[in-house]
């Protein structure tokens, strides 16, 4: 069947063909008018003239018809005039009317033809322009809904070369269309997608059918290339969704997971892994992945998770040491992925990471894989890069308010501590929960020893681990050994990005078995001395730069002063207990004043003897007021003229052989007391006194 969709390679310039084609018509109008001039009247030799106008017809002129008319309807005349006498005069009359009339005739059709002709081609040129220039393809289907023809330049993306096409392509509607399009009673345009992958690259169509009214058992098609349209709002969406992960999570290992999600749905790409940099070793290691949850892909995993990445190796590698994102057709191809085989076996081809920067510092690689082998797309690698940055910010805002929060709970802990163990164990909870780690321990230094041992320990509310906790109050670390024994012989803080590369720490098989990856731990020291331990495991890898060191390096000298403090307070109090003791055990009554003659202590003997229960009633009160002194006829003394008190306001020693004074219920009593000065160099800040009651003499 001829080409439905034929469409001129160009529009011709036929200007040069319209002097052969006057010759011509010039040449059959002779030969037609010498025939004329030699055959008798009557005879209908001026019809041929009809041939000449349709000759005139092909110029490219529209008026040569007319003018081929007017010189054919001229020679007629002429003819008519000059030819040799034939039939009768009104029979050849009616014969040159008739020649005129056709002649004419077929010059007004012919001109209304060239202008309808003209018409269909500025149409066709029209049609031709926009599927030579435009990224579209009209296309033929036949009665059984299969594609026969196509043309258009938007053919080339599918991968066919040429601008037409005959036989089937991947822009024919799908089988289960066919109902639907077959039906006789089917009258609306059916809008449909077509998508594909051509050298690497995907394609989107969008399609258009239509009943097909000259050829009523076809359809006629037509395909809008939306490939970019259909990239731009993947990108989009991509866009939207890590925006809102960032926006929403809570924790940054929550956010990694969900945005590798994110991304790896909404570009359709089946596997994705973050690598983080584990500043000790100076290597990426995996940290977490993510992949459609229908494909095994366990030897690709397995290598993943176990091996470790320097500055330009593999992917990750190559993306940290340039400090921008990489795109890999096909890693299987590739010489510089050590994963080759293990993704070659499994179906992953395609590859691209991006760095997770920090300023100009990357923290972390994300990578993303696909089964297909994919050509580099620069717009997806910008955006990714500004993705990288966004993150980097996320990362950062997150650790300062972590890290704030932290400052702030040790803080709140250490003014409102009521006992050092309940301070050990609300610093490990602050801190543990602040941060989003799982487990917190504390290991407390023997006194003269190396050796640790866990006294306190913590765990989120999320798990149960009890046997783990069970199990390191169990152990004894000495220096070295352990994270916590490394930061007892270092006196520093230290990290320890992945457990499972730590098989010589006791608590590791426990601590990996619940799932846990980074951990962290701090000295609690005073000046070189370290008092203790704090040791911290997350679910995520812990990144111990320079400015978790620094924060935890200081607080763990704030606890260390706080403990050094407390326990000057508790040896204080103890050492004031013990001077109670004595003070009570004396069975003279003692009891002190300040510089102002007021009372600040007194033991059991002072109270029985003034006849006091509590010493509240004594302290910070005038000793004057309280003790009433009168001399030898009963008769109350003042203050001024009281040698007792006088003494004690000088701050000089002496010896009272018998003073009067009242008890708290008014009696009277007698004692022979000794004042000593309280001196602090040369400076008197009270007196103690001793006194010994008198026995009357009956």
């Amino acid at each position: 069947m001829a080409n439905s969709f034929l469409l001129p390679e160009e529009e011709l310039d036929n200007s040069k063909d319209r002097p052969r084609i006057i010759a011509l018509t010039s040449f059959l109008a002779a030969v037609i008018f010498g025939l004329d001039m030699l055959m008798p009247l009557g005879v209908a030799e001026a019809v041929p003239y009809v041939a000449v106008v349709l000759l005139a017809l092909r110029s490219p002129n529209p008026r040569d018809p007319v003018y081929a008319a007017i010189a054919c309807s001229v020679l007629t005349v002429i003819g008519f005039f000059l030819s040799p006498k034939g039939s009768e005069l009104w029979l050849a009359e009616i014969n040159r009317g008739m020649a005129l009339f056709a002649i004419w005739a077929t010059a007004i059709l012919a001109s209304q033809i060239k202008v309808a002709d003209a018409a269909v081609r500025a149409k066709s040129q029209m049609l031709s322009g926009i599927l030579r220039n435009m990224p579209a393809v009209a296309f033929h289907l036949g009665e059984d809904g299969y594609m026969k023809e196509s043309v258009g330049k938007g053919l080339n993306r599918i991968g066919i070369t040429s601008f037409d096409s005959f036989g089937r392509n991947a822009l024919e509607p799908a089988l289960d269309m066919h109902e639907k399009i077959l039906s006789p009673d089917w009258q609306e345009p059916i809008f449909y997608e077509s998508s594909g992958l051509y050298r690497g690259k995907p394609w989107w169509f969008l399609n258009c059918l239509i009943p097909d009214h000259v050829h009523r058992k076809n359809l006629i098609g037509f395909g809008l290339d939306i490939t970019h349209l259909k990239q731009a709002e993947r990108r989009l969406a991509t866009h939207n969704a890590v925006t809102s992960v960032l926006v929403e999570a809570a924790s940054i290992s929550g956010a990694h997971k969900q945005i590798l999600q994110a991304i790896c749905q909404n570009l359709h790409w089946t596997f994705g892994a973050i690598w983080e940099i584990d500043l000790q070793s100076n290597v990426l290691r995996c940290t977490d992945i993510w992949h459609e949850p229908s494909l095994s892909l366990d030897s690709f995993i397995a290598q993943t998770h176990g091996l470790t990445f320097g500055p330009g190796v593999g992917l990750p590698g190559r993306v940290w040491k340039q400090g921008e994102p990489a795109w890999i057709v096909d890693v299987a191809q590739d010489t510089n992925f050590p994963r080759a085989s293990a993704a070659n076996s499994e179906g992953l081809h395609g590859g691209f990471a991006f760095p997770v920067q920090l300023g100009s510092q990357v923290v972390s690689v994300m990578e993303f894989f696909s089964r297909e082998a994919m050509e580099p797309d620069q717009e997806l690698l910008t955006m990714f890069m500004a993705f990288g940055k966004q993150l980097g910010q996320f990362i950062e805002r997150k650790h300062k308010e972590r890290r704030l929060a932290v400052h702030n709970a040790v803080a709140n802990v250490l003014v409102e501590a009521e006992t050092l163990t309940k301070t050990n164990s609300q610093i490990l909870e602050a801190i543990g929960t602040a941060l989003h780690w799982e487990i917190g321990l504390l290991w407390e230094v023997e006194a003269g020893t190396e050796t640790m041992r866990c006294t306190e320990t913590w765990h989120s509310p999320s798990g149960t681990r009890e046997d783990l906790m069970t199990q390191a109050s169990t152990l004894s670390l000495t220096s070295g050994v352990g994270l916590a024994g490394q930061v007892l012989r270092k006196g520093e803080p230290l990290g320890i990005v992945e457990m499972a590369n730590k098989g010589d720490h006791p608590l590791g098989p426990m601590i990996m078995a619940e799932g846990l990856h980074g951990g962290f731990a701090f000295p609690i020291r005073l000046g070189s001395y370290v008092f203790s331990v704090m040791e911290f495991y997350s679910r995520d890898t812990i990144d111990a730069d320079k400015e978790l060191l620094d924060m935890f390096g200081a607080i763990g000298i704030q606890i260390g002063h706080f403990i050094g403090q407390y326990r000057m307070e508790e040896s204080l109090q103890a050492t004031e207990e013990r001077e109670r003791l004595i003070l009570n055990s004396i069975p003279d009554a003692m009891l002190g004043i300040d510089q102002h003659g007021q009372f600040t202590f007194s033991n059991t003997a002072c109270l029985h003897l003034l006849g006091y229960k509590d010493p509240a009633h004594l302290l910070g009160h005038s000793a004057h007021t309280l003790l009433h002194p009168t001399n030898s006829e009963g008769r109350p003394v003042s203050i001024e003229n009281c040698q007792f008190c006088q003494t004690m306001l000088r701050g000089e020693s002496r010896h009272f052989a018998h003073e009067n004074f009242l008890d708290a219920s008014n009696n009277r009593f007698s004692v022979e007391c000794w004042i000593r000065p309280l001196l602090q160099g040369n400076m008197a800040l009270g007196s103690v006194v001793t006194m010994k009651k008198l026995v009357e003499e009956k």
